[in-house]
């Protein structure tokens, strides 16, 4: 907000004096007037409504005076201390104090004298009160505070993003190793299960035997015959031997000197109860 300067001249009625003030003053001094005193302790009291307050004095030259010492108080909280500066000649409207920024309310200002000799004068010329003025846009001071705050604000926002860039990766990341993680033990419990029953059903089933030894060795075709024979006769069934190879060789063509039994004799021998003939071999003539 812009700033608005306020003049209280010393013989406003708003300004309260303690005992040992005087009136003086010149053309030079604001409105031609002033207030001196030269007793330590001397005060004066201005109620303001603003946000700062200022004391302009007049400060004799050397030889006039030794310079003005007063400290200062507002809503009885002490704000400083102040000592004149002389020069070689008198001068005015000079400032002796200015008070740091305050809220933008009623205060109560108090001025007291510090000089401890009767040549230690203060001479009070006037008060500048600075006030918000409301009716008139925002000084530049106001809009850098406001940029600044955006600023901020924008830096603040920024930083929020940025964050937020860096942890959905990282998230989705870790979102992801954890569903891989579940879809491998998964296959790994399945992959175990399945193992598990592979070996549980080949200690169930029977082994097989694969391992066939051949029957080896000649034929006794006689003793054959007589085991035939023998089981027939204890009443057991037993089907006809096929004729062997000797014996189809000597139905069809029979060689020379050879001796056979035809299928057909042994099975008349064994229809009329007779037992068949015992052959040990086959003879050749």
């Amino acid at each position: 907000m812009a700033t608005n300067v306020v003049i209280v001249d010393d013989h406003d009625p708003a300004v309260e004096y303690s005992p040992a003030w005087s009136t003086a003053g010149t053309s030079d001094e604001y409105d031609n007037t002033i207030m001196v005193t030269k007793t330590a302790g001397s005060t004066a009291t201005l109620n303001f409504s603003g946000i700062g307050i200022g004391v302009y004095i007049t400060v004799p030259g050397f030889g006039g005076g030794t310079p003005a010492v007063a400290s200062f108080a507002i809503d009885n909280t002490p704000t400083g201390n102040s000592t004149s500066t002389q020069g070689p000649s008198l001068q005015y409207k000079i400032l002796f104090y200015q008070s740091p920024p305050v809220l933008n309310r009623d205060h109560t200002f108090v001025l007291t004298n510090r000089g401890n000799s009767t040549t230690d004068i203060l001479y009070l010329d006037y008060f500048e009160i600075l006030q918000l003025d409301s009716t008139t846009p925002a000084t530049p001071v106001s809009s850098t505070t406001a940029k600044g705050a955006t600023t901020s604000n924008a830096s603040s926002n920024k930083s929020t993003s940025s964050l937020a860039i860096i942890l959905v990766p990282v998230l989705c990341g870790l979102l992801v190793v954890i569903v891989l993680l579940a879809v491998f033990f998964r296959y790994r419990g399945m992959k175990a299960k399945l193992l598990d029953d592979s070996a549980g059903r080949a200690r169930r089933v029977p082994r097989q035997i694969t391992d066939v030894t051949p029957f080896e060795g000649d034929v006794d075709l006689p003793s054959l015959l007589e085991l035939l024979s023998h089981r027939n006769v204890l009443g057991t069934s037993a089907t006809p031997p096929r004729a062997t190879s000797v014996e189809k060789r000597s139905a069809s063509t029979p060689g020379p000197g050879i001796i056979t039994t035809s299928s057909q004799q042994v099975a008349d021998e064994r229809s009329d109860g007779r037992a068949p003939p015992q052959y040990s071999t086959a003879v050749i003539q």
